[in-house]
C-alpha cells in the first residue's frame, strides 16, 4: 500500500513523457508519450514492463455532448414506480426497520453521472451533503456530471428519491447513503485504459475509507483494438487488469458488487470481467416473473457459482438524467438494487465483514440449494437474510413455524406444532432483529402447540428458534 516511489515518476517526465495516475497497488504509473519516449521508459532500471492501454491520448479524447436525445425519453415521466422490484429484495422491510443506507459509503464507477447534479430526484444528495467526493479519470478533472446517463440511472436504483406532495414515487435502495462517484468508462471507445481507471477510482475509494465499490461495468471481447480482446477461458477471476484490481479491493475489506454482463445469448454468451472474481459479488437478472432475463451473462461453471444472484433487470424501474421514472433492460440496473440492499444489511450489521456479507446475501438467495449458472443462488431477500444472520436459520430446510396472533398486541403467542416438534422438550429462543438474545426458555411439550409469554417485549420484529432434539424451526413476529 505505499505509494509509488516519487523519484520513479520524475525519472518517466524527465523523458517528456506525461504521468497522468499512480497505483500504489500495482506499483504502476500511466503516462502519455510517443514511440521514443515508451522505448527510453522502458530502459529504465526501475521500469520492470510496459503495457500498451490506449490510442489517442488522454487529452485527445473530444468532450462529448452532453444533452441526450430526446427521443429516448417519449416518455420523461411514467405512470411507473419501483416499488415492486423493491419488494423482491424485501427493501421495504429494509427501510421500514430503519436501514436505509446511513452511515454506509458506496464507490460508483460508471461512464457519467449525466443531470445527476440538476434532476430533482437526486437533490437530497446534495442538500444532505450525501456525495463527499468525486473524480471524473476519463477527462482528468473533477467534474463527473457530463458525457452518459447510464452512470446516473444505475444510481438512481439506490440513491433517488422523487415526491409528489404526500406521496413517494420513487425510492432508491440506500437513498440515504453516502457516495463516490468516479468516471471510469470512456463511452465511445473501449480500451484497456479503462481498466486502469477502475483501478485508480478503487484506490481512490479505499483512501477515501468506501464501504462498497459498485460498477455495472464488464469486460471481453469488444474493445477498439481487438488485439486487447480477452477470451471466455480469461475470464478465471486472476488474469484481466479489471479483475486483479477489484480482488485489491476485496482484499481491503471493500464489499465489490458488479454487474453479471449482457452477453446472454451472444456469441459471447459468459459473464464479463470482474464478475469472474470469487470474492466479489456478481448479479445476474431476471424479468418480474422470476425468469432469468435472455440477456443475463451465463456463469462458466458451478464451483464458483456465478452470477452470485440476480435481482429485476428486465424492464427495470428507474430514474433517467431529465429526472423522469422511465425503464430500461440490463444487468447494470439489477446489480446497484442489490448494493443497496448490502448498503441496509451492513447498516444493521456493522460487525459483518465484506465476505461474511457477500455470505449472508448469497444463502438468503431463493435458490440457494439449488444454483444454476443463470441466476446464481437466486434472488436474495432482506428478511432472510436478517433471520440467517440472528438465528442461524437461513436454508429452505429449517420450517417456517405459524403463530397466532401475529401481529401479537396481547401478552402470549400460541405456535403450532408439527409432528415431528411434538413430545419431549423444546428450547424456544427469541431474538430483536439486531440479533439481541431476548429470552432463552426450555418448555415441556404436551400437546399439538405451545404458549409463548410475550409481556414485556417491546414494540419491533422478533425471529423465534424453535429446537427440539431432532429439529429447528423458526418464526418472525411482529409486537405492535
Amino acid at each position: 500500500d505505499l505509494p509509488v516511489n516519487p523519484e520513479y515518476v520524475t525519472a518517466i517526465t524527465d523523458l517528456g513523457a506525461a504521468v497522468y495516475y499512480t497505483s500504489r497497488w500495482m506499483n504502476a504509473a500511466m503516462f502519455e508519450g510517443t514511440r521514443e519516449q515508451r522505448e527510453a521508459v522502458l530502459e529504465l532500471d526501475m521500469v520492470d514492463s510496459i503495457w500498451y492501454v490506449a490510442g489517442g491520448g488522454l487529452n485527445a479524447r473530444p468532450e462529448r455532448e452532453n444533452k441526450p436525445p430526446m427521443s429516448e425519453y417519449a416518455r420523461p415521466e411514467t405512470n411507473q414506480r419501483n416499488a415492486a422490484q423493491n419488494e423482491l429484495l424485501g427493501i421495504p422491510s429494509l427501510h421500514g426497520q430503519g436501514y436505509t443506507g446511513d452511515g454506509v459509503l458506496i464507490a460508483v464507477f460508471d461512464g457519467g453521472f449525466l443531470g445527476v447534479d440538476e434532476a430533482s430526484g437526486f437533490q437530497h444528495l446534495h442538500d444532505n451533503k450525501q456525495i463527499v467526493q468525486t473524480y471524473d479519470f476519463v477527462g482528468n478533472r473533477v467534474y463527473p456530471y457530463g458525457y452518459d446517463q447510464h452512470g446516473t440511472r444505475v444510481l438512481s436504483t439506490m440513491a433517488s428519491f422523487i415526491t409528489s406532495g404526500a406521496d413517494t414515487l420513487y425510492l432508491g435502495a440506500a437513498y440515504e447513503a453516502q457516495y463516490i462517484l468516479c468516471v471510469t468508462e470512456d463511452v465511445p471507445v473501449e480500451y484497456r485504459l479503462e481498466e486502469f481507471n477502475w483501478l485508480f477510482g478503487a484506490e481512490l475509494a479505499d483512501s477515501a475509507g468506501a464501504d462498497i465499490i459498485h460498477s455495472s461495468l464488464g469486460y471481453s471481447d469488444f474493445f477498439t483494438d481487438r488485439s486487447m480482446d480477452y477470451s471466455p477461458a480469461d475470464m478465471d477471476g486472476i488474469t484481466t487488469i479489471i479483475a486483479r484490481s477489484a480482488q485489491f479491493a476485496a482484499d481491503r475489506g471493500i464489499l465489490v458488487v458488479t454487474s453479471a454482463g449482457n452477453s446472454g445469448g451472444s456469441s459471447w454468451n459468459v459473464l464479463t470481467s470482474p464478475a469472474d472474481v470469487p470474492d466479489v459479488l456478481a448479479v445476474g437478472a431476471i424479468s418480474f416473473d422470476g425468469s432469468p432475463a435472455n440477456f443475463t451473462s451465463r456463469g462458466l461453471s458451478l464451483n464458483p457459482v456465478k452470477p452470485d444472484v440476480s435481482a429485476w433487470g428486465v424492464a427495470a424501474v428507474l430514474v433517467n438524467s431529465l429526472g423522469g421514472i422511465s425503464e430500461a433492460n440490463g444487468t447494470s440496473y439489477s446489480a446497484p438494487q442489490v448494493a443497496g440492499l448490502a448498503a441496509g444489511l451492513w447498516q444493521a450489521f456493522p460487525e459483518l465483514s465484506a465476505q461474511e456479507l457477500i455470505d449472508i446475501i448469497r444463502q438468503s438467495g431463493d435458490r440457494f440449494t439449488d444454483p444454476d449458472t443463470l441466476v446464481g443462488y437466486g434472488v436474495p431477500n432482506f428478511i432472510r437474510a436478517q433471520r440467517l444472520v440472528v438465528t442461524g436459520l437461513g436454508e429452505d430446510r429449517f420450517p417456517e413455524l405459524s403463530v397466532y396472533p401475529n401481529p401479537n398486541a396481547g401478552n402470549t403467542l400460541t405456535i403450532e406444532l408439527p409432528a415431528d416438534f411434538q413430545g419431549g422438550e423444546l428450547q424456544v429462543i427469541v431474538f430483536s432483529t439486531t440479533g439481541s438474545r431476548v429470552s432463552t426458555e426450555s418448555v415441556p411439550v404436551t400437546g399439538k402447540s405451545l404458549i409463548v409469554n410475550t409481556e414485556g417485549w417491546e414494540t419491533g420484529s422478533y425471529f423465534l428458534r424453535i429446537e427440539s432434539d431432532q429439529k429447528i424451526g423458526w418464526a418472525r413476529v411482529v409486537k405492535p
